[in-house]
């Protein structure tokens, strides 16, 4: 009896060591994964983040718009938003005034100054215009922006450079001597051209711009492939690839304008082209909008406003 107590005693104490050794064996196993995944996460560094430049630029015109003849002054700041400080050459940088149509009309060469901002400094230049071009003559009302590029700082030993390209940073507006016109005026004409149905729908005028709405649709099928799958979310649709629409527009007998933007929308089958353009005299007569490019089609297709109904 006392023998086999013994014989079964031996065996608990085997069991026991055999469990115990397959635990602690199971813990190592458990460490060395997490040290091995630990070292595999350490060899792959995070990407790094690019920051921001330091030196930040802000201008605005003193005046929300200028008659013909007057200065026109241009606020700008430039102000240290780092934690070091920084110091601006060649200053003021470059400037220049330029019109969507003329191109450059007025460049300013950066100064030879040099400007200390130590971090939440500000310092400010006020950009004086006499509305002339660089050979002296007069310029139109109009839109113009205000372009600065190649402002050169160093910091923190390092030489950087913002706008190496050119930014246009604020926009003038000479506004007519008469007034401009100030409403929006309902149009729907259409013209069948490429393949589309091209509709001037409307033009909202305003003394800071006026926009042209055009609607583009297809003669036939939609633009846009439809699914029957309501439930499924689609993304939001976009222009046909090549449909690139191409234009300018003129007012009486002036010459030919460029707009100062384009875009678009996308209502339901329908492209909604949006054309920014000057303001518009309130003496005008007559309002040409010309589409020069739709697709694969180039050529000449004319839209007329009578600007004496109804404005």
């Amino acid at each position: 009896m006392k023998s086999s107590i013994r014989m079964i005693s031996i065996w608990i104490l085997f069991s026991l060591l055999i469990g115990a050794g397959v635990f602690f064996s199971g813990c190592f196993q458990d460490k060395n994964s997490e040290i091995s995944g630990t070292s595999d996460t350490m060899q792959t560094p995070a990407p790094a983040i690019a920051q921001p430049p330091s030196l930040f630029v802000n201008a605005t015109p003193i005046k929300p718009s200028y008659p013909p003849g007057e200065t026109v002054e241009v606020g700008i700041t430039f102000r240290n938003t780092g934690k070091d400080m920084v110091v601006i050459d060649s200053f003021p940088p470059k400037i220049i005034l330029n019109n969507p149509t003329l191109g450059v009309v007025r460049s300013y060469p950066h100064g030879s100054d040099t400007i200390t901002l130590e971090s939440g400094e500000s310092t400010y230049y006020t950009m004086k215009w006499d509305q002339c071009d660089d050979d002296g003559d007069r310029t139109d009302p109009g839109i113009y922006f205000v372009e600065i590029s190649d402002i050169s700082y160093e910091e923190n030993g390092e030489m950087n450079m913002i706008f190496p390209e050119g930014a246009d940073v604020a926009q003038v507006i000479i506004h007519y001597p008469q007034g401009t016109i100030e409403r929006e005026l309902l149009i729907s004409q259409s013209k069948k051209l490429n393949g589309y149905i091209v509709t001037l729908e409307k033009i909202a005028f305003n003394f800071t711009a006026s926009q042209a709405y055009i609607i583009v649709h297809p003669s036939g099928n939609s633009f846009f492939e439809k699914t029957d799958q309501s439930d499924i979310p689609t993304p939001i649709p976009t222009p046909p690839p090549g449909l690139d629409p191409s234009g300018y527009y003129r007012i009486d007998d002036g010459p030919e304008k460029d707009f100062i933007s384009t875009g678009y929308n996308v209502v339901d089958d329908s492209i909604v082209l949006v054309w920014d353009f000057d303001p518009v005299p309130v003496n005008a007569s007559d309002l040409y909008f010309v589409i020069t490019g739709l697709g694969e089609w180039e050529g000449y297709c004319e839209i007329h406003v009578d600007l004496t109904k109804g404005v």
